[in-house]
């Protein structure tokens, strides 16, 4: 059986665009930047993808991808920020703190 993830932090909805963006990585119940996150596309037949790292960091479609619906769970220690670019379009990103 899996282990369940822990929510107790609220986090972001961003909206990707056609250049890469950077956005701060979430903080947890602590206040601390999250260590791990869940990183969602929510609307069906999207796609975006994402690069995390320091505020500098640039996402490209090399990076790693996000599809519709597809959750992904992500260790970002030693990150500030996570980059986002659309795929073919505009997509929305959500990025959730998790504790396990």
């Amino acid at each position: 059986m899996k282990e369940a993830i822990k929510i107790t932090a609220i986090g972001i909805t961003v909206t990707t665009g056609a250049t890469s963006v950077v956005q701060a990585i979430p903080t947890n119940a602590a206040g601390q930047t999250a260590r791990v996150v869940r990183v969602i596309c929510p609307v069906p037949s999207a796609y975006a993808y994402i690069l995390p790292g320091p505020s500098t960091a640039t996402a490209t479609a090399n990076c790693i991808a996000v599809t519709a619906n597809e959750q992904l769970i992500l260790d970002v220690t030693g990150c500030t920020h996570i980059a986002h670019i659309q795929g073919s379009a505009a997509a929305k990103i959500n990025i959730i703190p998790i504790e396990w």
